[in-house]
Order: C-alpha cells, then structure tokens, then sequence
C-alpha cells in the first residue's frame, strides 16, 4: 500500500476493498490506521467516494473478451485462409466471407462503442479505448471491406472464387 502513496500525486493514504455478493464490502489493507476508520464510516453511512467510484464501475460496461475472441478468430480465419490460398486448394471464399462479415461487425460495433464512449466514462480506464477499442475498430473495418469486396466482386463482376471454374460460377 505504501507505494501508491509514493507514486500517486496528492495520495495520503491507500486501501484494498473486496466487494462480495450480497454487496458486502470489506476493507482488507490500508496504509493508515485513518483509513481503515473512513472506510468503516462510509460503509456504515452508506455514502462516500469509495461506494461511489464502486456504483459507477458497475455502469461502465466493456466488451475485452468479446473483442479478444472475436479478433482471434478472425486472425484464424485470416490464416487459414491464405494457408489454403498458398496451397492453391479449392476455397469456399463466399464462406471465408461470411465469417468475416459477421466477425467484423462485432468487432465495429463493439470497437466503435468502446472507442466512443470510454474517454467520456466517470470512471474506468479511458486507455482501454486506445489498447482494445481502436485496434478491433479497424481490424472489424478491414474484416467487413474484405468481406463486401468479395461478395461484389462476385455478384456484380462475376469473378469466380479461387480454385473455381470460371463456367461453374453462375
């Protein structure tokens, strides 16, 4: 505890509260006797800027998982892929290009809610919108160009998919 006294400007004195089911909260280390007697008060009270920072963490919502499974799907999908690509072997690209339609528009929806909103949040970590939100932004983005470019070249332009006979197209 001590050393989030030396690092944090303006920082007296530090806690670690664990919050339980039931909403039970228990102060569990402090670095000042003082503290231990706010954090008691607050609680019996009801109200003080520990239970507040708590309240509005239960607000700010985040999709990290979501944005981790989805983005290592796609780069799994992305490999597999030009791994098949690479062995010249027949594709279903149409396929390939649903999957990465549907995982690109997770990864925008979720990536552009995050990059949006977290600098705006009361409390959380505003740099959470720079390490998830905007690197599963743009790979959604990219994932979704890939997969509409496939579906017109197709649609519209008639281009077979690789390893596909130009006459089995239509």
């Amino acid at each position: 505890m001590a050393i989030a006294t030396e690092i944090l400007p303006g920082c007296d004195a530090a806690g670690v509260c664990v919050v339980y089911r039931g909403d039970r909260i228990d102060t569990h280390a402090t670095s000042a006797d003082a503290l231990r007697e706010v954090d008691r008060l607050q609680h019996e009270l009801e109200e003080g800027p520990c239970l507040d920072a708590l309240q509005q963490y239960d607000t700010v919502h985040t999709y990290n998982t979501v944005m981790a499974v989805a983005a290592g799907v796609g780069l799994l999908l992305v490999v597999d892929l030009g791994r098949r690509l690479r062995r010249e072997e027949a594709v279903g690209v149409e396929g390939y290009a649903v999957a990465f339609a549907i995982v690109g528009a997770l990864l925008t929806v979720t990536g552009l809610h995050m990059t949006l909103t977290w600098p705006l949040a009361p409390i959380g970590f505003p740099f959470d919108n720079i390490v998830f939100g905007e690197p599963a932004l743009v790979f959604g983005v990219i994932l979704l160009a890939a997969a509409v470019v496939r579906v017109w070249k197709s649609a519209v332009l008639g281009v077979p998919s690789p390893g596909q006979r130009a006459d089995d197209a239509h």
